[in-house]
């Protein structure tokens, strides 16, 4: 057996001057990698603000509904206390402030929405001989932690009873 010489020149790498040709990444490939990286990021992180933000304006959106609810059933229970009288403006103004007050207050563990301005108009050509009276309803509130103006419409008619309508509970009479 003969033994052959080995050539180093074989095993050797090419590169520039002789050296070995380095691996990895160079620094303007991490540098488009961080900014491509910082980028998606910030989107992410305006997604979650405007997420935020509108479920925050779904909330008090949602209590304004209620608080539009408790105007409506307070009307129609006012309409049944006054009689054969229609609503009046001046009974309208008194539940406006009624719920104004109730929802729009500041007292510990209610559900209410901070500054809230509830205006409530009896729409012109609702009269007593129409047989019912249309009130609109307009709650606004600024969300303080977005600084955006917020405005829920609402309408409801309420019918005006024909006659007086009493108590039925002194029409009962018992039978043994």
């Amino acid at each position: 057996m003969t033994h052959q010489s080995i050539d180093p020149s074989r095993f050797r790498v090419a590169g520039r001057s002789g050296q070995a040709k380095a691996s990895g990444l160079s620094l303007i490939e991490v540098l488009v990698t961080m900014l491509v990286l910082s980028v998606g990021l910030a989107g992410i992180a305006v997604m979650h603000i405007n997420s935020m933000r509108y479920a925050h304006s779904s909330y008090y959106t949602s209590i304004a509904s209620s608080a539009a609810l408790d105007f409506e059933e307070r009307l129609w229970r006012e309409a049944r206390e006054a009689g054969s009288d229609c609503v009046s403006d001046a009974q309208v103004q008194a539940i406006r402030q009624q719920v104004q007050n109730r929802w729009g207050g500041n007292a510990p563990g209610d559900v209410v929405i901070p500054g809230l301005d509830i205006t409530a108009v009896r729409q012109a050509g609702s009269t007593a001989a129409d047989n019912w009276v249309q009130v609109a309803l307009r709650l606004e509130w600024t969300d303080g932690r977005f600084d955006r103006d917020e405005t829920f419409n609402y309408r409801t008619r309420v019918a005006c009873p024909d006659e007086p309508l009493g108590d039925d509970d002194d029409d009962d009479e018992d039978d043994d």
